[in-house]
């Protein structure tokens, strides 16, 4: 029995990991035959969001600088 769980912290594990179908999937060492099951998605966190307001508010701006350049009322 010490000897097995010698072999087990000694391995360096290569996960066969099933497709994704589902949250989960399963997975095998092909080293030592260990099974673990493995998320398929991350959550999103609130940082990880942007905010485009103001990226938007910039494209706008733009866009009226460029109506106005086309339409001869713009400032040079």
């Amino acid at each position: 029995m010490e000897k097995e769980n010698a072999e087990q912290i000694k391995c360096v594990h290569e996960w066969l990991i099933e497709s994704p179908n589902g949250p989960v999937s399963k997975g095998e060492c092909l080293n030592c035959g260990q099974v673990s099951e493995f998320k398929n998605s991350m959550p999103v966190s609130g940082w990880d969001r942007t905010d485009n307001s103001k990226s938007n508010d910039n494209k706008k701006n733009d866009n009226n600088s460029n109506d106005n350049k086309k339409n001869g009322s713009g400032k040079s």
